[in-house]
């Protein structure tokens, strides 16, 4: 009833975020991303998503875009995700799951990183900025650059910056 008649965000649970934060989002909870939040979203592979509320925005033709209540009550976990992890310098890991695994690196100066021997690792830098090199090969990596290391591939970073690391 509350999606149908457009009062749904009155009973959400808003949890209040500060930068830096990071909330692993179990499969089924409803969530929405709060305006001036930029993200880092890391997922299991899915096709599927259900939209329950859409904030009375419309499609091409001027229509509300369509909402799919019952298939999203069928796999909705209707609790409420724990509290957001502050990173504190001594406990990297951010985030783990069956899926995944994300951990926060701060570089400064020069740091090796290698990604797992049988999977791959992504990291994406999110302040400062660095350089990641390996064999005769440099690359610049801005904040908001996100590069994918193959399977067992080293890399040098030089510079100053933070780093998400997810491995799979």
């Amino acid at each position: 009833r509350r999606a149908a008649d457009g009062t749904l965000p009155e009973i959400l649970n808003a949890v209040p975020v500060r930068r830096g934060d990071c909330l692993l989002i179990r499969p089924g909870t409803v969530h929405a991303i709060g305006a001036g939040i930029v993200i880092a979203e890391i997922q299991q592979s899915s096709n599927l998503t259900y939209r329950v509320y859409d904030y009375g925005r419309v499609d091409g033709d001027g229509n509300p875009r369509a909402l799919h209540l019952t298939q999203a009550a069928d796999v909705a976990a209707l609790t409420p995700p724990a509290d957001p992890v502050r990173n504190a310098a001594d406990t990297p890991r951010l985030a783990a799951c069956d899926y995944f695994t994300v951990d926060c690196l701060d570089i400064a100066g020069e740091a090796k990183i290698t990604a797992p021997v049988d999977s791959f690792a992504a990291l994406l830098i999110t302040d400062g900025q660095a350089q990641l090199c390996w064999e005769s090969e440099c690359l610049s990596a801005p904040r908001g650059a996100c590069f994918f290391l193959p399977a067992g591939l080293a890399v040098q970073v030089r510079g100053n910056c933070r780093m998400l690391r997810c491995t799979v």
